[in-house]
């Protein structure tokens, strides 16, 4: 058996109302208010960084791209020194849906 919530307009909605957003909004505040405390406080280090990840967020999108073009389903294997393992990569397109 389902409840209807009744809206401020008049509207009805069958879903339960939720606090969710705001509780995670209040979660991720919380959590990045000291860096941004210390983004106020060095303002050159903060630029630093943010233009280092996102130039390493770009470098991966098209980097990741690149590298499924030159395989294209193939896959190439690489030894970790110090651990003797052998790691297999094989990347393959996947299309957007």
């Amino acid at each position: 058996m389902s409840r209807r919530f009744t809206h401020y307009d008049g509207r009805y909605d069958p879903r339960t109302p939720s606090d969710t957003s705001s509780l995670v909004g209040m979660l991720a505040f919380a959590a990045l208010f000291p860096f941004l405390l210390w983004a106020v406080s060095h303002p050159a280090a903060a630029a630093t960084v943010v233009t280092v990840g996102a130039v390493t967020l770009l470098l991966a999108r098209f980097g990741t791209a690149a590298a499924v073009r030159r395989l294209r389903g193939r896959s190439t294997a690489f030894k970790l020194p110090g651990l003797g393992a052998r790691v297999e990569v094989s990347l393959s397109p996947k299309l957007n849906r």
